[in-house]
Order: structure tokens, then C-alpha cells, then sequence
């Protein structure tokens, strides 16, 4: 695999269906945290959930120049 490679794509490659399964799955939940707020940042800059977390996620509510 390449740097800077899709590593889900190898991912899927490898194991098939059950990984974009996976990967669906996890995306949702991880937006839904966002959504509700409750992600943040640890002091090594990982983001988790909020009560884990040294700062919390501020919401994103630049949209752009209209």
C-alpha cells in the first residue's frame, strides 16, 4: 500500500463486504456523536468522545461565502 493510499479501499479489497459494512456503521455513529456534540480532542490531538477528552469539539457553523 502507497502512502497516502485509500486504506479502506484495501481494506475492502481484502476482506469484502463485511469491512464497508463496518465502515458505514462507524461513520454514522461517529457523525452522530458530532451532531450531538459529544465529541472532543485529548491532549495528543485524537478526537473521542467529549467526557475523555480535554477540549470539546466546537461546532461547525462557517458554511462558506454565500
Amino acid at each position: 500500500m502507497e502512502k497516502g493510499g485509500n486504506v479502506n479501499a484495501e481494506l475492502e479489497e481484502l476482506f469484502g463486504e463485511p469491512v464497508k459494512t463496518v465502515l458505514k456503521k462507524q461513520a454514522k455513529r461517529l457523525q452522530e456523536d458530532r451532531v450531538a456534540g459529544k465529541l472532543g480532542v485529548t491532549g495528543g490531538g485524537l478526537i473521542t468522545v467529549a467526557t475523555s477528552a480535554r477540549l470539546p469539539l466546537p461546532q461547525n457553523t462557517f458554511h462558506g461565502a454565500k
